[in-house]
């Protein structure tokens, strides 16, 4: 984006991906692990001291990345995180539970 006539003193921008808020300033890092692969918008929002929107510029990117794997293992790590938090009487009771349903198929 450029900006016409350059930014002044309590001018702010702004940077959303998919329409949430990423990054207050001129530059943004968004890693794609926990992006579905397809279309996605990236929108920068320049606004002046009193909230007033002085220019805004909306792009469409295409995210090819598969990344359906590196989320499967990020959730069943965030599972076993949960489960070594129980307590031990709590492992035990999810361990029975898990039993009672191996008996029953």
């Amino acid at each position: 984006m450029q900006i016409k006539p350059a930014l002044q003193v309590g001018d702010s921008a702004r940077i959303y991906f998919d329409d949430k808020e990423v990054a207050q300033g001129l530059s943004a890092s968004i890693a794609t692990v926990d992006v579905l692969p397809g279309t996605h918008t990236i929108k920068a929002i320049i606004q002046s001291e009193t909230g007033q929107t002085l220019e805004q510029i909306t792009r469409t990117v295409y995210v090819i990345q598969n990344t359906t794997t590196l989320q499967d293992n990020k959730r069943k790590a965030a599972q076993l995180l949960a489960y070594q938090k129980l307590a031990w009487y709590q492992k035990l009771m999810l361990k029975l539970r898990q039993q009672e349903v191996a008996q029953s198929q």
